[in-house]
């Protein structure tokens, strides 16, 4: 029976052994993860200063200008996205509002395309402009197009 508890002895030292073993690779990968995680703020961080004209390092800044040039590209493509639905359109764009791409606006920071909702700029944190405003019905505040001269919703002249 010596033989046997000795035995039980090594096991439980070996399986001791490979649990810390584990739990010591456990921290390890939270480590790496808090590193990754670190790596993004810093470059949120230098995008963000970028963009507001305070980085100068050269290698930084030729990097910064790569990224700028992929969001322009992703803005270009976007456009022509914009240009098939309305080419493809077959009634008039005010007869479905959520087709009306006039909406967008562009970060005076960083260019990037903005949505009419957001009232800072996700790339480079920067305030949104205002959007212009759409002129409204003084009857009953339906949104009016461009030149026209009678309310479609009350017919109050505009």
């Amino acid at each position: 029976m010596v033989v046997t508890m000795a035995f039980f002895d090594k096991v439980t030292d070996k399986a001791r052994e490979i649990a810390d073993s584990a739990k010591i690779n456990v921290k390890i990968a939270e480590e790496k993860r808090r590193i990754v995680d670190l790596k993004e703020q810093a470059g949120i961080l230098v995008w963000s200063k970028y963009c507001m004209g305070e980085v100068t390092d050269k290698d930084i800044v030729a990097i910064c200008e790569q990224i700028k040039a992929s969001y322009e590209a992703i803005d270009a493509l976007n456009d022509e996205l914009i240009n098939r639905v309305r080419n493809k359109q077959t009634e008039p764009a005010d007869a479905d509002p959520t087709l009306d791409m006039q909406d967008d606006i562009k970060c005076t920071q960083c260019g990037a395309s903005l949505t009419k909702d957001q009232k800072f700029c996700g790339n480079c944190g920067a305030k949104a402009p205002e959007p212009p405003k759409k002129p409204i019905c003084n009857g009953c505040g339906a949104e009016l197009s461009e030149g026209q001269s009678f309310c479609s919703s009350c017919g109050l002249k505009c």
